[in-house]
């Protein structure tokens, strides 16, 4: 019988090799160290090499889903965030708050990267002041539906209550864009290819559900779906509100527990001891006979009311309007939306206020203005066309003159001490920063002549009496000791003309 010869395992092989690796002193530090219950090789992966790449693991099947944030795994939908938004006050107003600081702002638009504009510039503005426009039998005609004060406010609502504002631009048959159509983000829901990415397209990335029924397909060109707090593990944006939702519930609950201490239970606000020797159907006439006298009238309450004696009102509720928690959760809602909580704190002195408020301006809008500035850059390139100009905010006009007129002669007196004693700047640099056309040489020669100082004058007798059109001494004039003193700190009392208007 012949012999049965098996191959020696490649595994067994393996382990006999690593096992002499305890006693091979050739062995690297690290050989015999990964020798001793090391790490070992990782598993082999199972995926193909194309599926590298996937940003998040989002469930098998997720295109198939039918409502929008369905099985997201964060237990709350569009309905319930707008839910809570509604009934709590407080998260209302600082939610209209915000809209309204956001419409005020005013912009307009320039070449990217220059302080130029052109009559794309204008273009872009003009249109964008009725976003949302109607069809009309005319196409040249279209009728505005919505401004921008209209259109920004509906934009922000979405994307601060469920982070899902959505715009559907419309074209013209020409290929030029008609109107930003806003669309509710609640009823979009997103699809993922297989990287965990939007689809490009022709594929489908969005679908309008309406009516729990797939309505419309629209591709990444025919939708604007713009998430201003996007998770690289959720599919869906996450707004503000969310962030505070079970502090918005405790906050509903206590609401609701103060009002039902002034509208339910079965204590009366306040009770009355009879005399120990008044029967039962004493005691219920004369109940009757008094709460028949009150009942309804306030006029009667406010007058004074005779008892007989023994009787002792005993008062089983007291006045509670609000305490330190209701404050405390007031706190956390401003500080989601980076407002100032002054308005709903105890008071405050007036500098820690005004630190507070213009703290919550800066760090609040700041970020919401970046993110409009982004969407509206977005659309802009996209669909009007023009990829090299961009939006720029203006400065926020000061309701208050004075204070205002103090902040611009404040800002001249920095920019003239930096041109004519520090020399950090010049004045075309100060009128670009202004947004003002740099002055050519021939005009800065000009202007430089113009801002020469003038002479001193020549020194006079002592002895020349006065009325002689001369000093009656030896000093020079007032203008002389001026000019002289700023010739020694190599300064002059310089007018700069960098917006239009004289600045001394």
């Amino acid at each position: 019988m012949a012999d049965i010869r098996t191959p020696i395992s490649p595994d067994l092989l393996s382990t006999r090799i690593v096992g002499g690796r305890f006693v091979d002193t050739n062995a690297t530090p690290e050989q015999q160290a990964a020798s001793f219950f090391g790490p070992m090789e990782s598993l082999q992966p199972i995926a193909p090499p194309a599926a590298a790449g996937r940003q998040m693991d989002y469930p098998v099947g997720m295109n198939m889903f039918i409502r929008p944030r369905q099985h997201d795994g964060r237990g709350v939908d569009y309905d319930q965030l707008r839910a809570l938004s509604y009934n709590y006050d407080v998260l209302r107003l600082l939610i209209e708050t915000r809209k309204d600081q956001m419409a005020k702002m005013k912009f307009q638009f320039q070449i990217r990267g220059t302080q130029k504009r052109d009559g794309r510039c204008e273009e872009a503005e003009n249109f964008l002041r009725f976003p949302q426009r109607r069809d009309d039998d005319r196409p040249d005609a279209p009728r505005p539906e919505l401004d921008w004060f209209d259109w920004s406010r509906m934009i922000d609502e979405d994307m601060l209550v469920i982070d899902a504002p959505t715009i559907c631009p419309r074209m013209t048959r020409g290929g030029k864009l008609f109107s930003l159509d806003i669309i509710d983000g609640a009823t979009i829901k997103r699809n993922v290819n297989a990287w965990g990415r939007t689809p490009a397209p022709p594929a489908v990335a969005y679908q309008q559900i309406i009516k729990g029924m797939q309505a419309t397909d629209y591709t990444a060109d025919e939708l604007i779906y713009r998430p201003r707090n996007r998770l690289s593990s959720k599919v869906y944006g996450y707004s503000p509100v969310e962030q505070i939702v079970m502090r918005i519930n405790t906050a509903l609950r206590r609401d609701l527990s103060v009002q039902q201490y002034y509208t339910e239970g079965s204590t009366p606000d306040l009770l009355f001891g009879c005399p120990i020797d008044w029967q039962p159907d004493q005691i219920d006439r004369f109940e009757m006979r008094f709460n028949a006298l009150l009942s309804g009238d306030t006029a009667q309450r406010r007058q004074a009311r005779f008892l007989p004696g023994g009787v002792q009102p005993y008062n089983t509720k007291d006045i509670i309007l609000k305490d330190d928690f209701d404050e405390w959760m007031a706190r956390i809602a401003c500080f989601a939306f980076s407002v100032s909580p002054t308005a709903f704190v105890k008071q405050v002195n007036r500098a820690t206020a005004e630190t507070s408020q213009e703290a919550a301006i800066t760090e609040g809008l700041q970020p919401l203005m970046q993110w409009k500035k982004s969407l509206v850059d977005h659309i802009v390139a996209h669909y009007v066309g023009f990829p090299d100009i961009e939006l720029v905010w203006m400065p926020d006009t000061d309701p208050n003159p004075l204070e205002g007129s103090q902040i611009r002669y404040n800002t001249a007196q920095a920019e003239a001490i930096e041109i004519n004693q520090t020399g950090v700047m010049d004045i075309n640099e100060a009128r670009i920063a202004r947004g003002l056309e740099p002055l050519t040489p021939a005009q800065m020669a000009e202007r430089m002549a113009l801002l020469a100082p003038p002479p001193d004058p020549a020194p006079v007798d002592s002895n020349l009496q006065q009325g002689t059109g001369k000093p009656a001494n030896n000093e020079p004039s007032q203008v002389g000791k001026r000019y002289g003193s700023l010739q020694k700190k190599k300064t002059y009392p310089v007018s700069l003309d960098l917006a239009g208007a004289s600045m001394r």
